[in-house]
């Protein structure tokens, strides 16, 4: 009986010592599902990616508080990582409700979201990012345009938080998961306590710039 005992007890201590093996294995595992499904986003080498490129072209449509909608046509020469010339084309799809003309001036709110879209400028969220320290988020796969991509949303950073910027409360980018390049931006703002999305943009690289392309110095 003695014997039997302690065989029983061999068996229970190998099964025990299996089962925290595949425990730890499972665990592990788990693991590396886990950073493969939510990669880190490294900002210095998105800005590296994009500063690699020749050109920006980004078709952007913008949604303001008084019911108008506008289309506005970003093209940039890339001169380096952080550095872009840019000119844009902006018209109106959408009038105020209850108007049949423009305003005598432009909502300023159009302007800054219009600057906000050249997210790789000199004062672009992605070169703030890069140069601010602002850590290693952690984006979700998702679909874009039926191609696999990596989706981070944030808020504001604080340099971006400003009087220059005060409608700008979160952001939406969009990556290429190979090339990390921006495929997307979406800009939202906080109004009476939801998030409301106020611009969103596409972005392609490499095109040619349009006749009369104003290279800034």
């Amino acid at each position: 009986m003695g014997e039997e005992r302690q065989v029983k007890r061999s068996r229970s201590r190998r099964w025990a010592i299996a089962a925290v093996a595949v425990l730890a294995a499972a665990a592990v595992g788990g693991g590396i599902v886990f950073s493969w499904a939510r990669p880190r986003v490294r900002w210095r080498q998105v800005l590296a990616a994009v500063g690699q490129q020749d050109t920006i072209h980004g078709q952007a449509r913008i949604y303001l508080p008084d019911g108008s909608q506008w289309e506005y046509a970003l093209w940039a020469k890339v001169k380096g990582p952080g550095k872009t010339a840019v000119n844009g084309a902006l018209r109106p799809v959408r009038l105020p409700p209850g108007r049949s003309t423009l305003p005598a001036h432009p909502d300023p709110m159009l302007k800054a979201f219009c600057d906000a879209l050249d997210v790789c400028g000199k004062q672009g969220i992605i070169t703030l990012l890069a140069a601010g320290g602002t850590g290693s988020p952690r984006a979700r796969r998702i679909e874009w345009a039926g191609k696999p991509a990596l989706m981070v949303d944030m808020a504001t950073p604080a340099k971006l938080a400003s009087d220059r910027q005060p409608h700008l409360d979160e952001w939406r980018l969009v990556l290429d998961p190979d090339s990390r390049l921006v495929l997307a931006v979406s800009l939202f703002a906080r109004e009476g306590g939801e998030s409301v999305m106020r611009a969103r943009c596409g972005y392609e690289y490499n095109a040619w710039l349009p006749a009369g392309f104003k290279d800034q110095p």
